[in-house]
């Protein structure tokens, strides 16, 4: 084990590392981002005002001043083209560190002892969200009663299963849609509860209330019962096919379980029993990453939200960086709301 991290007060400045390495010198509001102390943060700044570059800028700051080592450092965004090149644009300016501090004569930090033009050594941990939580839900399956040895399902086989689950089914599914359409309803309805971390049972009730109480709208106009409005109508008709649709999502659901097979939407809801139903999972979690970097926080869903609040809890050092006009995952379930919600659960 290592020992712990240096707690002494820093001596290299934001502006003075951006000197020491060539980079052009923080703004004031960059420089408040990089020098924060280790506590939750959360930074809310528009298109092209150097979200990344600030973000890979404190990691180069606290190492620098061996408040973390680098393997302690955890940064997740959405793609994996933007983790890697988070991943690279850390690591490069890691190693650029090294070897400046080292042709200054000054001490190089834990971690990049070995560190040179390329980094050597211990690296920050850069992952996508759904990544990170295949991971966790791999390591901890057994605790939640999950096969450790599972598959993912690609895009194509995950419609496959759900379009031969339609085409199986008896004719109590009495619905006008294509076989086609009733596929991609049923694998967006999937996603759309893991995402909001609903249950089948928990929706059927929902839809059902909702169909109590507009059937129930008095419909006597003078004492003359009228017919029931379009608009009532057609809402009635979309619960009732949504209602039609639960008994697939629900054998859906048990294929995957039975085959220990997860599709896209899987990864995030079963991190987040994860994180809730295994306190060692998020004690581990934060002995590892001291330090938690959130790029496109706005992108998050509730069950991400979920995951990372259950696993990091109030009072860790997680930076959540974002923009609300820049959402673009809002059929997915995440909203500008995040934003907000990262400030109630940090």
């Amino acid at each position: 084990m290592s020992p712990a991290p240096r707690t002494e007060r820093p001596t290299h400045s934001a502006a003075a590392l951006a000197a020491l390495l060539e980079q052009p010198p923080p703004t004031e509001e960059q420089t408040a981002v990089i020098e924060a102390p280790l506590a939750p943060m959360l930074v809310v700044a528009g298109a092209g005002s150097g979200k990344t570059e600030t973000m890979a800028s404190r990691v180069v700051w606290l190492i620098a001043n061996g408040i973390v080592e680098p393997r302690q450092v955890l940064g997740l965004t959405f793609t994996r083209k933007a983790a890697h090149e988070l991943a690279e644009r850390i690591g490069a300016r890691l190693g650029a560190l090294a070897a400046a501090l080292r042709a200054e004569g000054l001490a190089v930090p834990r971690g990049l002892e070995r560190g040179g033009v390329d980094l050597v050594g211990q690296r920050p941990v850069v992952h996508t969200y759904n990544g990170f939580a295949l991971d966790l839900v791999r390591e901890h399956a057994l605790a939640v009663g999950i096969d450790p040895e599972l598959t993912m399902m690609s895009t194509s086989a995950s419609w496959q299963l759900a379009h031969e689950i339609v085409e199986g089914w008896d004719d109590s599914l009495d619905l006008e849609a294509s076989p086609a359409t009733l596929t991609a309803a049923l694998l967006s309805l999937t996603s759309s509860l893991a995402d909001h971390l609903v249950t089948p049972a928990q929706l059927e009730a929902h839809l059902r209330e909702i169909h109590t109480h507009l059937s129930q709208i008095p419909l006597q106009v003078e004492g003359r019962r009228r017919p029931t409005p379009k608009d009532v109508a057609k809402v009635l008709g979309a619960l009732e096919s949504r209602l039609a649709l639960l008994p697939l999502l629900e054998r859906f659901a048990e294929i995957r379980t039975e085959s220990s097979a997860l599709d896209f939407a899987d990864q995030v809801s079963l991190a987040a029993r994860v994180a809730r139903e295994v306190p060692a999972a998020g004690a581990l979690a934060r002995r590892m990453h001291r330090v938690v970097l959130l790029d496109e926080f706005q992108d998050t869903s509730v069950a991400q939200l979920q995951m990372l609040t259950d696993l990091f809890g109030p009072g860790h050092a997680a930076c959540a960086v974002g923009d609300p006009q820049q959402a673009i995952y809002g059929w997915r379930g995440a909203s500008a709301s995040s934003l907000a919600g990262f400030a109630d659960a940090f």
